[in-house]
């Protein structure tokens, strides 16, 4: 940086400083803005339900515990089939779990041979 002899380089100086403050003035104000708007509720939420649907396998993991979850519910509820018993309920939900992670379980095998029938040959 130069040093400053004289009064009118100074005082054009001090405003050539002046407006540079004002410029970086007005870009803080336009970030600042960005990133407020960046972080309010409602575009957190968008983002992140874009990056929930965005992730893969999602689709096929919710089909997944939607049948198994079937599965077991049905079954609860032919061993329930409208009784009031204690132990009848207790077996239900029993089974409900066990049909339920049994039916998890086999369907990726289930999902691999079908793809093996698929395939042409």
């Amino acid at each position: 940086m130069k040093q400053i002899h004289d009064l009118s380089h100074l005082h054009k100086r001090i405003v050539e400083l002046e407006t540079l403050k004002e410029s970086q003035k007005k870009q803080l104000r336009t970030e600042f803005r960005e990133v407020a708007h960046k972080l309010s509720p409602a575009n957190l939420i968008r983002n992140g339900v874009h990056a929930v649907i965005a992730t893969p396998g999602l689709k096929t993991t919710a089909v997944d515990t939607a049948v198994s979850s079937g599965a077991g519910y049905l079954s609860k509820k032919v061993v329930i089939n409208r009784s009031h018993n204690l132990f009848r309920h207790l077996a239900g939900m029993i089974v409900e779990f066990v049909v339920a992670n049994l039916v998890r379980n086999k369907i990726p095998v289930l999902r691999k041979r079908s793809a093996t029938r698929n395939i042409p040959g």
